[in-house]
Protein backbone atom coordinates (compact mmCIF):
# COMPACT_ATOMS: atom_id res chain seq x y z
CA UNK A 1 0.00 0.00 0.00
CA UNK A 2 1.34 3.68 -1.00
CA UNK A 3 1.81 5.81 2.04
CA UNK A 4 -0.05 9.74 1.56
CA UNK A 5 2.62 12.15 0.60
CA UNK A 6 2.25 15.33 2.50
CA UNK A 7 0.63 17.35 -0.10
CA UNK A 8 -2.05 14.82 -0.70
CA UNK A 9 -2.97 15.33 3.38
CA UNK A 10 -6.00 17.24 4.52
CA UNK A 11 -5.57 19.93 6.64
CA UNK A 12 -8.22 19.31 9.37
CA UNK A 13 -8.17 22.69 11.42
CA UNK A 14 -11.14 24.18 11.54
CA UNK A 15 -11.10 28.19 11.14
CA UNK A 16 -14.27 29.48 12.18
CA UNK A 17 -15.45 32.55 9.74
CA UNK A 18 -18.49 34.84 11.23
CA UNK A 19 -20.37 37.46 8.25
CA UNK A 20 -20.73 39.60 11.26
CA UNK A 21 -18.27 42.81 12.38
CA UNK A 22 -17.69 43.57 16.04
CA UNK A 23 -21.13 45.72 15.86
CA UNK A 24 -22.94 42.79 15.08
CA UNK A 25 -23.65 44.58 11.34
CA UNK A 26 -24.02 41.07 8.80
CA UNK A 27 -22.50 41.24 5.65
CA UNK A 28 -23.65 41.82 2.21
CA UNK A 29 -22.99 39.72 -1.16
CA UNK A 30 -21.89 42.43 -4.13
CA UNK A 31 -21.98 41.76 -7.87
CA UNK A 32 -18.58 41.28 -8.84
CA UNK A 33 -16.85 43.46 -10.78
CA UNK A 34 -16.51 41.43 -13.89
CA UNK A 35 -20.17 40.96 -14.00
CA UNK A 36 -21.36 44.58 -13.47
CA UNK A 37 -19.12 45.84 -16.15
CA UNK A 38 -20.29 43.39 -18.45
CA UNK A 39 -23.73 44.03 -17.36
CA UNK A 40 -23.14 47.97 -17.67
CA UNK A 41 -22.01 47.78 -21.58
CA UNK A 42 -24.42 45.38 -22.36
CA UNK A 43 -27.11 47.93 -21.36
CA UNK A 44 -24.68 50.79 -22.65
CA UNK A 45 -24.62 48.80 -25.79
CA UNK A 46 -28.34 47.01 -26.15
CA UNK A 47 -30.35 49.34 -25.09
CA UNK A 48 -29.60 52.19 -26.69
CA UNK A 49 -29.30 50.20 -29.80
CA UNK A 50 -32.59 48.97 -28.95
CA UNK A 51 -34.22 52.14 -28.27
CA UNK A 52 -32.58 53.58 -31.50
CA UNK A 53 -34.52 50.99 -33.48
CA UNK A 54 -37.59 51.22 -31.67
CA UNK A 55 -37.87 54.73 -32.40
CA UNK A 56 -36.88 54.12 -36.32
CA UNK A 57 -39.73 51.34 -36.63
CA UNK A 58 -42.58 53.27 -34.76
CA UNK A 59 -41.52 56.79 -36.47
CA UNK A 60 -43.82 55.96 -39.50
CA UNK A 61 -46.03 53.64 -38.89
CA UNK A 62 -48.77 53.71 -35.45
CA UNK A 63 -49.26 56.65 -32.87
CA UNK A 64 -46.56 59.21 -32.46
CA UNK A 65 -45.90 58.75 -28.94
CA UNK A 66 -44.48 55.16 -29.07
CA UNK A 67 -41.69 56.81 -30.31
CA UNK A 68 -41.55 58.18 -26.82
CA UNK A 69 -41.21 54.95 -25.63
CA UNK A 70 -37.71 54.19 -27.36
CA UNK A 71 -36.50 57.25 -25.58
CA UNK A 72 -37.60 55.92 -22.21
CA UNK A 73 -35.65 52.82 -23.17
CA UNK A 74 -32.38 54.96 -23.92
CA UNK A 75 -32.49 56.90 -21.18
CA UNK A 76 -33.38 53.71 -18.79
CA UNK A 77 -30.53 51.96 -20.03
CA UNK A 78 -27.60 54.91 -20.20
CA UNK A 79 -28.88 55.27 -16.41
CA UNK A 80 -28.58 51.36 -15.73
CA UNK A 81 -25.38 51.09 -17.94
CA UNK A 82 -23.94 53.90 -15.99
CA UNK A 83 -24.75 52.19 -11.93
CA UNK A 84 -23.34 48.89 -13.05
CA UNK A 85 -20.12 50.64 -14.70
CA UNK A 86 -19.39 52.35 -11.31
CA UNK A 87 -20.07 49.16 -9.94
CA UNK A 88 -17.58 47.79 -11.51
CA UNK A 89 -14.70 50.21 -10.48
CA UNK A 90 -15.95 51.63 -7.13
CA UNK A 91 -13.74 50.72 -4.09
CA UNK A 92 -17.39 50.92 -2.17
CA UNK A 93 -19.75 48.98 -4.31
CA UNK A 94 -23.72 48.79 -3.95
CA UNK A 95 -24.71 45.49 -2.25
CA UNK A 96 -26.48 42.64 -4.54
CA UNK A 97 -28.18 41.06 -1.63
CA UNK A 98 -28.15 42.01 2.20
CA UNK A 99 -28.14 39.57 5.10
CA UNK A 100 -29.16 41.43 8.13
CA UNK A 101 -30.38 39.76 11.24
CA UNK A 102 -34.70 40.56 11.20
CA UNK A 103 -33.93 42.69 15.00
CA UNK A 104 -31.20 45.10 12.89
CA UNK A 105 -33.41 45.82 10.17
CA UNK A 106 -37.17 44.47 9.88
CA UNK A 107 -38.25 44.10 6.32
CA UNK A 108 -41.00 47.00 5.13
CA UNK A 109 -42.80 44.65 3.41
CA UNK A 110 -43.80 42.73 6.19
CA UNK A 111 -45.00 45.93 7.72
CA UNK A 112 -47.00 47.13 5.04
CA UNK A 113 -48.38 43.41 4.32
CA UNK A 114 -49.77 43.32 8.00
CA UNK A 115 -47.18 40.52 8.95
CA UNK A 116 -45.94 40.14 12.56
CA UNK A 117 -42.34 39.20 12.28
CA UNK A 118 -41.42 37.76 15.80
CA UNK A 119 -38.02 39.38 17.60
CA UNK A 120 -35.62 37.78 18.47
CA UNK A 121 -35.34 36.55 22.37
CA UNK A 122 -32.92 37.82 24.31
CA UNK A 123 -31.86 36.32 27.80
CA UNK A 124 -30.04 37.98 30.79
CA UNK A 125 -26.08 37.00 31.16
CA UNK A 126 -25.89 36.54 34.64
CA UNK A 127 -29.40 34.15 35.41
CA UNK A 128 -30.38 33.19 32.42
CA UNK A 129 -33.66 34.72 32.59
CA UNK A 130 -35.52 35.56 29.19
CA UNK A 131 -36.05 39.18 29.07
CA UNK A 132 -39.33 40.82 27.67
CA UNK A 133 -39.35 44.24 26.30
CA UNK A 134 -37.03 47.44 26.91
CA UNK A 135 -35.69 46.09 30.07
CA UNK A 136 -32.26 47.55 31.51
CA UNK A 137 -32.06 45.62 34.43
CA UNK A 138 -32.47 41.88 34.65
CA UNK A 139 -36.30 41.47 36.40
CA UNK A 140 -35.08 38.15 37.71
CA UNK A 141 -31.47 38.91 39.13
CA UNK A 142 -31.38 42.78 39.13
CA UNK A 143 -28.08 42.64 36.40
CA UNK A 144 -27.55 45.40 34.05
CA UNK A 145 -28.54 44.23 30.78
CA UNK A 146 -26.63 44.93 27.15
Amino acid sequence: MKEPSKEGQKNDSVQKVTMADKQGNIASIKTGRAPSLGRGLSELVGGTLFGVVWINTTADSGPEYWSLIGYFIIVSSIITGIYHIYNAFAQNRFSAQDIVSPGKEPDPFNKILGRDIPQAQSYCASCGEEIKGDNKFCPSCGAKLG
